[in-house]
C-alpha cells in the first residue's frame, strides 16, 4: 500500500518546520509527499526547500502555483499530484502524533468499506500548549462533532448526519485512491461554489457508506491569531449574540447554496435523496428569514424543527429568535 500526503501551504513559515517534522518522523514512514504553494510572500518555500534538502527526502516535492488559486484551489493541484493507494491531507501549521499514519491505514487495510477516514484532534495553541475544551453533552472531538462517539471508537457516518456537518478537519483526513478520483472530477464545483473540499470528501464518501470518524486524537490541531476556525471552545455567557446580521446572512446563503448543489449534483439513493430534499426546503426557509429576519419567516423555518435543531443546536435556534425580536443588539 502506497501512502501519500498532499499538503497546502501559504505563509506558513512560523509553523511549518514542525509540521514537517511530524510527517517526517512518522512510524510508517509515508511514501510519498507532495506540497502545493499558493504563492507564499514569506520564506515559506524556501524553508520547505532547504528542509527537503537537508535530510535528503527525494520521495519529497513542493511546486509553486502559477497564480494564486486559493485554499481549495491549492488542495485540488496537491491532489492531482499525489500517486499513493491512501492519500493524508496536511495543512501547514499542525503536529501529527508519530503514530498517525500507521494507525490509519491499519484500519483502511482491516475495514474495506472506508473511504475517507477522520481521527479526532487535541487542540494546541500557538505556542503548542494543549487548549483546555470544556466537553458539550452529545458532542465529542473537542466539541467539534455533535454525536456521542465513545473513545477509540470507529464509526461510519451516514448521509444524513453529513448533509447537515462536517465529521473533522480536513487536515485529519486520509481517503482512498478511488474517492481522489471521484472527487477531482468536481474541482470546478467545489472552487466555484466555495464547498470545503474536506466537507465534499466525506459527502462524497458517505454516499457509498464509506465516511467514517475514528474518536481517537491523532493531530495536534492548532488554534492561532493567524487562522479561522469554527470552534468554539471557550465558554460563553448563555444568550449571548457572538455574530453580526451580515455574518448571520452569509452562512445561510452559504447552506442555502450548499443544500441546492447537493441536491442537483449528486446521486443518492432514495431515502437519502428525500432526507436532502428535506435539509434543502430548510436551508432556503432558513435563508429567507435571514434576509430580513422577519419574525413570520422565522416560522416557517419551525416547520423542519428537527433539522433546524440538528443542524445549528438549541443555541443556535434561541439567536435565531432573538434577531426576529430585534433584541441582538442589546445582547452583544
Amino acid at each position: 500500500m502506497k501512502v501519500s500526503v498532499a499538503m497546502a501551504t501559504y505563509n506558513g513559515e512560523k509553523y511549518i518546520e514542525k509540521q514537517l517534522d511530524s510527517i517526517r518522523t512518522q512510524t510508517r514512514i509515508v511514501d510519498e509527499v507532495i506540497i502545493c504553494d499558493d504563492r507564499s510572500t514569506d520564506g515559506t518555500v524556501s524553508m520547505i526547500q532547504q528542509y527537503i534538502q537537508k535530510y535528503k527526502l527525494s520521495n519529497w516535492s513542493i511546486f509553486i502555483n502559477e497564480q494564486n488559486k486559493g485554499f481549495i484551489g491549492n488542495f485540488f493541484g496537491a491532489l492531482k499530484k499525489v500517486t499513493g493507494d491512501v492519500v493524508f491531507l496536511s495543512d501547514q501549521d499542525d503536529e501529527w502524533y508519530k503514530d498517525k499514519v500507521k494507525k490509519m491505514t491499519n484500519l483502511i487495510r482491516q475495514n474495506k468499506n472506508i473511504q475517507a477516514l477522520n481521527s479526532a484532534v487535541c487542540l494546541i495553541d500557538g505556542e503548542g500548549r494543549e487548549k483546555e475544551v470544556i466537553a458539550k453533552k452529545g458532542y465529542c472531538n473537542a466539541n467539534i462533532l455533535h454525536k456521542a462517539v465513545k473513545e477509540n471508537e470507529l464509526i461510519c457516518m451516514d448521509v444524513p448526519f453529513l448533509i447537515k456537518s462536517n465529521v473533522s478537519p480536513g487536515c485529519t483526513m486520509c481517503i482512498t485512491k478511488a474517492l481522489k478520483e471521484e472527487f477531482l472530477k468536481y474541482e470546478k464545483l467545489c472552487v466555484t461554489s466555495k464547498f470545503p473540499h474536506d466537507w465534499f470528501l466525506n459527502t462524497l464518501a458517505g454516499i457509498k457508506k464509506g465516511s467514517y470518524f475514528y474518536n481517537v486524537p491523532l493531530i495536534k490541531y492548532r488554534i492561532h491569531e493567524e487562522n479561522t476556525i469554527g470552534i468554539d471552545t471557550d465558554t460563553q455567557e448563555a444568550g449571548k449574540i457572538n455574530s453580526t446580521r451580515e455574518q448571520r446572512q452569509q452562512i445561510g446563503e452559504f447552506h442555502k447554496n450548499r443544500a441546492i448543489l447537493l441536491d442537483e449534483e449528486l446521486t443518492f439513493d432514495e431515502k437519502d435523496k428525500a432526507y436532502v430534499k428535506k435539509y434543502r426546503r430548510f436551508a432556503e426557509r432558513r435563508d429567507a428569514f435571514l434576509k430580513d429576519f422577519s419574525f413570520r419567516k422565522l416560522l416557517c423555518v419551525y416547520k423542519n424543527v428537527k433539522i433546524y435543531y440538528e443542524s445549528i443546536s438549541l443555541r443556535g435556534m434561541v439567536s435565531d429568535l432573538l434577531y426576529a425580536l430585534g433584541l441582538d443588539q442589546k445582547l452583544r
